[in-house]
């Protein structure tokens, strides 16, 4: 099997180190031309200009590894044959892990007070808000989890954390001195940032088309910072190891 791997960030940096030392066939893509005569290749979704270019010259019925950000295109699956690192549940699961710990790490970084005791809020509970439910829970801080779903609330106190609908989220928002948002949906606009402590720290760790307004936040005095691809930024190394046992499981063997 030959393979070509676009290093659209650190983490598929060393996932193409690491797929290198099991002694696969595999080449950087630095022009769409290295996708010729390409049985495999490994991209970060939407492509950059050089995968961009190169799919065109992708032998049809050619396996295309994918870490999609968003939801990819039937013609994409019609004409190749798809995997999506995505739909593995495992990885999602762990990615979401690194994602849980880069958040925290973000948080220590900006604020002057440590995590231990304080008032934190987590709006969204998918597998990125209760892995950094568990994490908050851990380091012993007071959590409110806000969620549509009512077993997601009944979760989050199964952990140890407060549960309040989301729809009654905005009477908390004083209350809390850091607040992570893990939905795309748009949770924290004008509105809500009217109702932020001057003194609180709100990260949003969610993709397109974002959960915080952070034009709001500015206009409100309210300090905001989008940290969308923690694992990318975070945590490459471990992220490429994720990736890598990922395609193994979804190929089926132990090496590819």
């Amino acid at each position: 099997m030959r393979a070509v791997i676009s290093l659209a960030d650190d983490r598929f940096v060393y996932l193409y180190k690491i797929l290198s030392e099991t002694g696969m066939d595999i080449t950087e893509a630095k022009t769409g031309e290295d996708f010729k005569n390409i049985d495999t290749a490994i991209l970060k979704y939407p492509f950059d200009s050089i995968s961009e270019n190169g799919i065109q010259l992708l032998k049809p019925g050619s396996r295309l590894i994918l870490l999609a950000t968003r939801s990819v295109p039937e013609e994409l699956r019609q004409k190749f044959l798809v995997i999506s690192l995505m739909d593995d549940p495992a990885f999602v699961e762990e990615n979401a892990y690194i994602t849980a710990e880069g958040a925290i790490f973000c948080a220590m970084k900006h604020a002057p007070f440590m995590l231990s005791k304080e008032k934190i809020a987590v709006v969204g509970f998918g597998r990125i808000g209760r892995a950094l439910t568990e994490m908050l829970i851990g380091l012993n801080a007071d959590v409110t989890v806000f969620s549509r779903r009512e077993s997601g609330r009944f979760s989050a106190m199964a952990r140890g954390a407060h549960g309040v609908s989301l729809d009654k989220m905005i009477p908390f928002l004083s209350d809390f001195r850091i607040i992570f948002v893990t939905s795309p949906d748009r949770m924290i606009g004008e509105r809500e940032t009217n109702h932020i402590s001057k003194s609180a720290f709100v990260f949003d760790l969610s993709g397109a088309p974002y959960g915080v307004d952070i034009d709001a936040a500015k206009r409100n005095g309210v300090f905001a910072s989008r940290e969308s691809a923690l694992p990318g930024r975070y945590a490459p190394e471990s992220a490429a190891k994720a990736m890598y046992q990922s395609i193994v499981r979804t190929l089926g063997g132990e090496n590819l």
